[in-house]
């Protein structure tokens, strides 16, 4: 009797893997063969998952994006506290720095790939409409205005991406302590 497969949970494990091989290896170095070898499986196995490897790169960018989202999500409805909210969408352990270098990774594909830009368009979007939604519950910023928001909320992503970037970039001097005083400087 042929074995059954979950083809759900295949995918999910492809994407898992490639995830693995693009944070050990980088982009130069991601390839299907790599990637097929690391899972145990053969190239055509990948084939039947994903059309081609800007496919799976495409998978791997959404999915760590939906793991940041989720992180944050679950925070707010937590009711924590801004800033705590916040911190979520930093750098602070492995996971998270883990998705950051994914994201930063996959940055030079939101300029020239277009399905790349418009989802990271929509994703980003999505985080300030979820910023707008913790200025809205401060009672300290319901007397601002629509605009004074908009600009408000950019300014948070807009720190959180600079704390980001640093820490990826120097994780000695940006420890996740050190992330959250400034952020805390900035919003506490």
């Amino acid at each position: 009797m042929p074995r059954i497969v979950d083809h759900d949970e295949r995918r999910k494990q492809v994407v898992g893997i490639a995830r693995k091989v693009l944070l050990q290896h980088g982009l130069e170095k991601f390839t299907i063969r790599r990637i097929a070898e690391a899972a145990k499986l053969s190239t055509a196995i990948i084939s039947h998952y994903f059309r081609d490897k800007r496919e799976l790169m495409l998978f791997i960018f959404l999915d760590t994006l939906d793991i940041t989202q989720r992180r944050f999500t679950q925070a707010v409805e937590a009711d924590l506290s801004t800033t705590a909210c916040l911190q979520t969408l930093l750098p602070t352990d492995d996971e998270s720095r883990d998705n950051w270098k994914v994201w930063i990774a996959f940055w030079n594909m939101t300029l020239t790939d277009t399905e790349f830009r418009n989802q990271q368009v929509e994703r980003t979007e999505s985080t300030l409409q979820r910023i707008r939604g913790l200025l809205d519950r401060d009672s300290s910023s319901s007397s601002k205005s629509a605009e004074e928001k908009d600009i408000e909320e950019r300014r948070i992503f807009a720190v959180i991406v600079g704390i980001a970037i640093q820490a990826i970039h120097d994780p000695e001097r940006w420890t996740a302590e050190r992330q959250s005083q400034v952020l805390e400087s900035e919003f506490g």
